[in-house]
């Protein structure tokens, strides 16, 4: 979520404007609601941010919209709510191992699969160890 703010240039926006940080951080803590109230907590919070003024920015916007795009349809997946794991941190430490072993931007398919063999023990340990 905050890469994409960052993306987007919210990132500055967030810095100066109090109403703006606390929408886009709210917004991100969406994903802890059971799946069924994502939706009415992204109505609410669009309602939190007109009040507030934040959604006179057009960035702030536009995150609106691509939440309602993106988020809405994917509810099931998104909710973490009641999970034993709620964050990303194991699948970003297979990303940042496999980033480490596989410097190529377009691997050759049995260069890729000669680095996911070794690549697998660290895998299922870190995976297991959360």
């Amino acid at each position: 979520m905050f890469r994409n703010a960052r993306a987007i240039g919210l990132e500055a926006l967030m810095r100066e404007s109090e109403p703006v940080n606390i929408t886009v951080r709210c917004l991100a803590v969406l994903p802890l609601l059971p799946a069924n109230l994502i939706q009415l907590g992204l109505v609410a919070m669009g309602y939190w941010a007109r009040y507030a003024g934040a959604m006179q920015n057009p960035l702030v916007r536009d995150l609106f919209t691509y939440m309602h795009r993106q988020w809405i349809p994917a509810v099931d997946y998104l909710s973490v709510f009641g999970m034993e794991n709620r964050t990303n941190n194991v699948s970003e430490s297979v990303n940042s191992a496999l980033g480490l072993e596989i410097r190529e931007d377009r691997p050759n398919v049995f260069f890729l699969i000669g680095k996911f063999i070794p690549a697998a023990h660290f895998i299922e340990c870190d995976v297991n160890s959360h």
